[in-house]
């Protein structure tokens, strides 16, 4: 693999260990491949608020794909590759048929997560990240034209029901047990990847990504070549082109470094 790489990969269950930490083996990795002219990006699911808590992060790539795909931005400006939002009329007709029929609904926007109904796990969310909801009543409570996307957990059926049955442009991903993230329909991680590739001059067969969970079956089935992690979702490790002997909790890309990148990983680890 001498030519620039680009290695995009999820955050949650496959970088970051089960208590969401990256590892400083798996910092050195990531120093090393990019000292070596690779790029490395995140493909994640989170937002910007999620990130809050972990900025130490930013300083370990070069650029993050957010919310799914929605956004690209570039590390450490904040400069954004790219931004898609919710069309304005599909946001407003799924807040007022959610408010309508009592189903909870969490719209994202750059400033954090807003919702209509508070619930027991949103509380336990909070005590646990310390990151507030916004509460909203309508519509009306937001800026329109900057909806990043929704969520779904307690009343996941009747929304993307209703979705379907009213062909909103729309596309949902099970991101979680028993969570859908909801995003403009035609935005995916790989679709964000693919952007940025092609904003960085870069193969699509020089695209390695990294994933644990069916919402990265795309990127990793569609990449050069698609790594899932040894405790990935076994659908995902069916499709992918390598799986790692270490599962998140072993640092991962000590595999991926030295199967993928030829890095001397006893030297990494050893450091």
């Amino acid at each position: 693999m001498g030519n620039r790489k680009l290695l995009a990969m999820d955050l949650d269950g496959t970088i970051l260990d089960s208590s969401g930490q990256l590892h400083e083996a798996s910092m050195r990795v990531l120093a090393a491949l990019r000292k070596a002219g690779h790029v490395v990006s995140y493909a994640t699911g989170r937002r910007e608020y999620d990130m809050v808590n972990f900025l130490y992060l930013y300083d370990h790539a070069d650029y993050v794909v957010m919310n799914t795909g929605s956004i690209v931005e570039h590390e450490p400006s904040k400069e954004r590759i790219f931004e898609q939002y919710v069309d304005p009329q599909t946001t407003r007709q799924l807040i007022d048929a959610c408010n309508e029929n009592g189903w909870q609904l969490y719209v994202i926007i750059a400033e954090g997560f807003c919702l209509n109904i508070m619930t027991e796990g949103v509380a336990e969310y909070v005590g646990r990240t310390g990151v507030q909801p916004i509460l909203y009543t309508s519509a009306d409570d937001f800026d329109l034209d900057r909806i990043e996307g929704f969520m779904t957990a307690r009343d996941s059926d009747a929304i993307l029901a209703y979705i379907r049955s009213h062909d909103l442009p729309l596309d949902y991903f099970n991101s979680e047990p028993g969570c859908y993230d909801v995003i403009p329909r035609g935005v995916s991680k790989w679709n964000g990847i693919c952007r940025l590739a092609e904003h960085l001059g870069i193969a699509r067969e020089d695209i390695v990504t990294m994933g644990n969970w069916l919402n990265d079956m795309e990127m990793v089935v569609n990449a050069g070549v698609g790594v899932a992690v040894a405790d990935a979702a076994p659908e995902l490790k069916e499709a992918a082109d390598y799986v790692t002997e270490r599962t998140c909790d072993e640092d991962p890309l000590l595999d991926v470094g030295r199967d993928l990148f030829h890095l001397n990983i006893q030297e990494l680890k050893d450091r």
